[in-house]
């Protein structure tokens, strides 16, 4: 017992005084593991992308976010770079359709890489051994200084004649603007309680869905109807739009029209006026010519008199009309003349 535990503290003695030299073996170690595990993907595929930056071998290819295979190497052969990827046994085979996307290898720089696979369908032809991911099937990452290389002179200018135009849009309206953003947080409000009013009536939410697919069903099912509607609706405000001035002329001209129809109604007016007192002289002519009993009299003079008795009321209606726009008789104006004379 003495012995083992002599043995032990001299091994932990060792291993405290050299720090260094357990760093390196355990460095070794993790080295080892990594160089086995990758080479052990029994698969290859090739994919073959315009660039290939910060791409070297060891790196993860991974499948819907799991480690399926490595990188084994990258080649460049007629402008493009050629990844070779090993994929383990559990993501083999690969259809095609399968697509390659170059990512970053972390959320917060950008020197590592790392390839995510799609596969395609399963019902599409499996890749072969050592096939290959054609170009128009990969997506490499965009790169920081593609982004700065988008900012050139013309795109610059571009952009200062854009905040330009906004400064000179939403200055003068600044209290507008402010005012809504004041309104922003109550509206966001409102839209927050009418969320939870749906989510709290599922049945009501389900019935808006069911209803909302059954209009849709129906107006897609009179789509022809509907075009043949919009294309009139257009037509008739081509219409409006070519005879705009035609329409403001006409609206110019309304009230004067208006004015025109109230003179005459006013005119009108006074005429039914006279047409009233018309009516009332022939009154007693109207009286006159209701049927009567028959009078024992000659079948020719009754005859003979109802002309007459029927133009008197027409005769006094004249001579009535006569004596109101008949100016005074010259006699009657020099009569008091010759009363001067007699005297």
């Amino acid at each position: 017992m003495r012995t083992r535990s002599t043995g032990a503290r001299r091994v932990a003695n060792w291993l405290l005084s050299n720090p260094l030299l357990v760093l390196a073996l355990i460095g070794v170690v993790l080295f080892i593991n990594w160089a086995v595990g990758t080479r052990h993907q029994p698969h290859e595929v090739r994919a073959v992308f315009t660039e290939a930056v910060n791409l070297y071998p060891g790196l993860d290819v991974r499948v819907d976010g799991l480690d399926a295979g490595k990188i084994k190497k990258v080649e460049y052969s007629g402008g493009h770079a050629i990844v070779h990827l090993w994929i383990d046994d559990g993501y083999w085979p690969l259809h095609r359709g399968t697509t390659a996307a170059l990512r970053f290898g972390t959320t917060i720089g950008n020197g590592t890489r790392r390839i995510d696979l799609d596969p395609g369908p399963s019902s599409a032809p499996a890749l072969p051994e050592n096939g290959i991911i054609t170009n128009k099937d990969t997506v490499e990452a965009t790169e920081f200084d593609q982004v700065f290389n988008t900012l050139n002179g013309r795109t610059r200018k571009a952009l200062q004649g854009m905040l330009r135009g906004t400064g000179t849009t939403f200055g003068p309206r600044a209290r507008q603007l402010s005012a809504g953003v004041r309104q922003t947080a109550p509206g966001l409000h409102a839209v927050a309680g009418l969320a939870t009013d749906l989510a709290g009536d599922e049945y009501a939410l389900k019935a808006l869905v069911a209803n909302g697919a059954r209009v849709t069903r129906t107006l897609a099912a009179r789509k022809p109807q509907i075009a043949d509607l919009m294309s009139v609706a257009s037509g008739t405000f081509r219409a409006f739009a070519a005879n705009t001035r035609g329409i403001t002329a006409s609206l110019d001209r309304f009230p004067g029209t208006l004015r025109t129809a109230r003179s005459t109604l006013a005119r009108l007016d006074t005429s039914v006026a006279g047409l009233n007192g018309l009516m009332g002289d022939l009154r007693p002519g109207a009286a006159e010519l209701r049927p009567r009993r028959r009078r024992r009299t000659h079948p020719g003079a009754a005859a003979d008199r109802r002309p007459e008795r029927a133009a008197r009321p027409l005769q006094q209606h004249r001579r009535r009309t006569a004596a109101r726009h008949r100016p005074p008789h010259r006699s009657a104006q020099r009569q008091p003349g010759h009363q001067r004379e007699a005297d």
